[in-house]
């Protein structure tokens, strides 16, 4: 575990091993001043934590006067009674972050650890360089391994420390620091560069001087040329002609309607004609030279019919009725 301060001092780091005994191998050759510890898990317990709040924090704490902060991360071993009591003892106030949010909160994990971890794997390349049959890093190689990347780190840490507590807005004090990285927070900046591009995008999208309507083809005597002017009596004088085109097509229309609704009518009047004659022909009778018109049975079609039949009177047929008639 680092630990460092807002002056921008590192203290001693303190290492858990996945164990359950420690091996003097283990701590020989590491960092000055740092302390080894182990677990089953490989992981802070809370004996673990109160064990490094005691040897780590605690002697930064009693060289200084007045309140002190310590800031770390919301885990559940770092939160029991024996710390509790030690923070109201030394006048400590240990402040929480909220979940999810180191990244942007912590000054470790803004600013420390990248560049830690970048020199990390240069000192794991070189050690597998110098050592190819190792696959494995062994427990004992390890605190020298440690010291040589806290070395190799030594002259940027300093100002890497000073840098993640500035971006995280712990101190200086400065909540805008951490407030503009997150994605849903907008400013007035935010907001001016926001209206612009709006703007930009508005004219650009709604205005559109380079469109052009599509291009019909002039004609032009030969020889002669145009203007802009002349195109436009042109286009106008064709649109007055299509116009009277138009007109011109709606009164055929209306008249050829007039000439078929009056042929239909003809038509009519000439089958009502035709019908008529038929009903004539079937209905007339000759008597003594002279013709006679008397509907179907009515009293004097009846009485014609009996005197016809009684003077011998020849009724002709249908085929000759152009014919004269003959009376015996």
């Amino acid at each position: 575990m680092f630990t460092v301060s807002a002056a921008g001092d590192c203290l001693p780091t303190y290492v858990v091993y996945k164990a359950t005994n420690l091996y003097s191998e283990w701590v020989d050759g590491g960092p000055d001043g740092t302390r080894y510890n182990c677990t089953k898990s490989g992981w802070f317990d809370s004996a673990c934590f109160e064990d490094y709040f005691r040897t780590i924090i605690l002697k930064w704490a009693k060289n200084l006067s007045g309140p002190k902060v310590i800031i770390g991360d919301n885990l559940s071993s770092h939160l029991n009674i024996e710390v509790v009591e030690l923070c109201q003892k030394y006048d400590i106030r240990f402040v929480f972050l909220p979940p999810n949010s180191t990244h942007l909160t912590q000054p470790l994990d803004v600013a420390f650890f990248a560049p830690l971890k970048r020199e990390w794997r240069k000192v794991l390349t070189n050690n597998k360089i110098q050592n190819p049959e190792q696959s494995t890093i062994n427990k004992k190689h390890f605190p020298k391994l440690l010291n040589e990347l806290l070395k190799n780190i030594n002259l940027r840490e300093s100002n890497n420390i000073k840098s993640g507590f500035r971006a995280a807005g712990i101190w200086p004090v400065n909540a805008r620091n951490v407030l503009k990285r997150i994605p849903e927070y907008f400013d007035e900046e935010v907001y001016r560069i926001d209206s612009a591009l709006l703007d930009y995008l508005q004219k650009t999208r709604c205005s559109k001087p380079m469109a052009v309507k599509r291009s019909k083809k002039l004609r032009t005597e030969p020889g002669k040329s145009v203007c802009a002017a002349d195109i436009l009596i042109k286009t106008t004088s064709n649109k007055s002609v299509q116009n009277k085109k138009s007109k011109r097509f709606e009164n055929y229309q209306d008249n050829f309607n007039d000439i078929e609704s009056s042929r239909q009518d003809c038509e009519i009047n000439i089958l009502e004609e035709v019908t008529t004659e038929r009903d004539i022909e079937e209905n007339e009778l000759v008597l003594d030279g002279k013709i006679g018109f008397f509907l179907k049975n009515t009293p004097e079609h009846i009485e014609t019919t009996q005197k016809i039949e009684h003077e011998g009177i020849v009724f002709p047929s249908n085929k000759s009725k152009k014919n004269a008639f003959d009376v015996k």
